[in-house]
């Protein structure tokens, strides 16, 4: 016999068997729903585990020095490791175009034989085109340049050879005439007078009056040499050679306007100017080293160790370029101001080499040994 509860609740089950249904229905979807999505969760996670093991295998990385290909032959043939590379790291310092300097970590690798994909190798010569283009360019440039100064020399000369004209032309205005210019003009007369002699007797009138023109020709240049110049002449003279001057002066301006003269004595180790571009007021438009004096700065000394160095304490420099090469020096100043560094306070020292090595260049990177 049931209880009355469950009689009831019997009886509303049967008497609404629509809602009945329903409910049944309902409870079924979503246990169904539950399934679905607890296998789909199981299927996903097996398969992301599997892809990402597929396209992220176990790896190592192991620094060490004089890794030679020997040893990277050797872990290759290790149980368990599917291919090995070796890498070199390289510290450099980059100047950015707001005059900051950045620390670089970069990582050569080995290249594989059809690794790198076409459009890469393609943009690596696309690049080089371009870098040929510009050395080309700046070759243009500078034969450009070279052309300008020569014009503008050739300007100076021909003014310089107008003013000396016009100075001389000045000059045989200004002065006496000289004796050989009047002894010509007393010949041109007396040949002149001897000819109108030659002609009084038979002669016919129009030779006469010719003869007699020369003579007063002769006399008109005589007079002109003996007197001064007049105040017009000796004006529009002395206003030729200021005008002269003037453009003395102009090519003069326009050849120091086209030259850029650097500050001190140097190399050029970058130029940062193409033809036709407008320069920035930011970037140095050329930057000139002095090659006869030569610096190393460190860039991870810690307060820890800066403590124990002293201006003049000696110092050995070796060079990644060069293996097994070293060169003498001593510190010649450290820096009071220390800079963060990834959490660590590190001061900058700097010192000088006291003998040189023509290898090396600009920005190469030391490593530096204060004391011993």
């Amino acid at each position: 016999m049931l209880a009355p509860r469950w009689r009831k609740v019997l009886g509303d089950l049967w008497s609404n068997k629509t809602r009945t249904l329903l409910v049944v229905l309902a409870i079924a979807i979503g246990v169904f729903a539950i399934g679905m999505v607890s296998g789909g969760r199981a299927i996903l996670m097996r398969d992301l585990n599997g892809d990402w093991n597929a396209t992220n295998p176990a790896s190592a990385s192991i620094a060490a020095n004089d890794i030679d290909d020997a040893l990277v032959q050797t872990i290759r043939r290790m149980p368990g490791v599917a291919d090995a590379q070796a890498t070199r790291g390289v510290t450099v310092r980059a100047l950015t175009p707001t005059g900051e300097w950045k620390d670089l970590q970069l990582q050569e690798r080995e290249r594989l034989p059809g690794e790198l994909p076409q459009e890469f190798r393609d943009r690596e010569a696309a690049a080089q085109r371009a870098v040929e283009d510009g050395e080309t360019a700046l070759a243009q440039a500078h034969l450009t340049l070279e052309q300008a100064r020569q014009a503008e020399i050739t300007g100076i000369q021909a003014a310089e050879t107008s003013v000396r004209d016009a100075e001389a032309r000045y000059e045989r205005l200004v002065s006496p005439a000289e004796a050989d210019a009047i002894a010509a003009a007393r010949a041109q007369i007396a040949a002149a007078e001897a000819r109108l002699a030659r002609l009084t007797g038979g002669e016919r009138a129009g030779n006469v009056s010719a003869a007699e023109a020369g003579v007063r020709n002769a006399e008109a240049r005589l007079a002109e040499l003996q007197a001064a110049p007049s105040d017009a002449t000796l004006s529009g003279a002395a206003a030729r050679v200021r005008g002269a001057e003037v453009a003395l002066k102009q090519a003069r301006l326009a050849l120091e306007r086209a030259t850029l003269n650097a500050p001190m004595a140097g190399t050029v180790a970058e130029l940062n100017l193409k033809i036709g571009e407008v320069a920035s007021p930011t970037t140095p438009a050329v930057v000139l080293a002095d090659m006869s004096a030569w610096q190393i700065e460190t860039e991870d000394l810690t307060e820890l160790s800066v403590v124990q160095i002293r201006e003049g304490d000696p110092a050995r420099i070796t060079f990644d370029a060069l293996p097994g090469f070293e060169l003498p020096g001593v510190v010649e100043r450290i820096k009071p101001l220390g800079k963060n560094r990834q959490g660590d306070i590190v001061y900058t020292i700097v010192v000088k080499p006291t003998t040189w090595d023509e290898r090396l260049r600009w920005n190469m990177t030391a490593s530096v040994q204060i004391g011993g």
